[in-house]
């Protein structure tokens, strides 16, 4: 057995307390190694202004959003999953 699944068999046996009080601790450890992770929370903040053209985007995307022409995160998540978008 492999460390994983030594580590996957003692994570299914603990009480949802338990899961939960050390749940931000993995978390850690493993943003700590997805290199990903890391160069994202090292990145510099950028601190420009938007164009105007970028603010019109915006602009128009909050506008079909308040007219509720977009689609759910559940939808686009499925369809980027069935390769239907």
């Amino acid at each position: 057995m492999t460390v994983k699944e030594r580590l996957h068999n003692l994570i299914d046996r603990l009480p949802e307390e338990a899961a939960e009080r050390i749940e931000p601790d993995i978390r850690k450890i493993c943003e700590e190694n997805d290199p990903v992770w890391k160069a994202f929370m090292e990145a510099p903040e950028v601190d420009e202004p938007f164009t105007e053209e970028e603010e019109e985007m915006i602009r128009e995307a909050e506008e079909a959003i308040e007219r509720g022409e977009c689609e759910s995160w559940e939808t686009v998540h499925a369809r980027l999953r069935d390769g239907t978008f």
